[in-house]
């Protein structure tokens, strides 16, 4: 099943989809950490831009999710992504996926696809 997101559309493997979900979650968790050092400040309620960034983030990021699918997908379905939504954070993402995939040797060509990508 292939699923268009917005208008100007570059194609995601099936097997990098999974890649991006788990850099998603990554993202996620590091807006987490910002918000738990944004609860912990001292001052907290003058910096309430450090919530809503945070906020808008995190709403960003699942939206990716929304997109992609929040779970893995038997068999796994490729997609067509928007790089330019969601404010840049689904280059973000890739990003993201490219460094996950590179640590934990990923195929070289689902590497280069990913770099592909991340350099559109």
């Amino acid at each position: 099943m292939d699923t268009t997101i917005g208008s100007a559309t570059v194609p995601l493997a099936a097997d990098l989809v999974d890649w991006v979900r788990r850099a998603s979650y990554i993202e996620i968790a590091q807006v987490a950490e910002e918000l738990d050092d944004a609860v912990s400040e001292r001052g907290r309620g003058q910096r309430p831009h450090r919530f809503q960034d945070a906020a808008h983030r995190l709403s960003e990021l699942c939206g990716v999710l929304e997109r992609i699918g929040w779970v893995q997908t038997t068999p796994a379905a490729a997609v067509t992504v928007d790089l330019d939504e969601d404010d840049g954070v689904l280059a973000q993402v890739l990003e993201g996926a490219l460094e996950l995939a590179q640590k934990e040797a990923l195929a070289d060509e689902q590497v280069r696809e990913l770099s592909e990508l991340v350099a559109f």
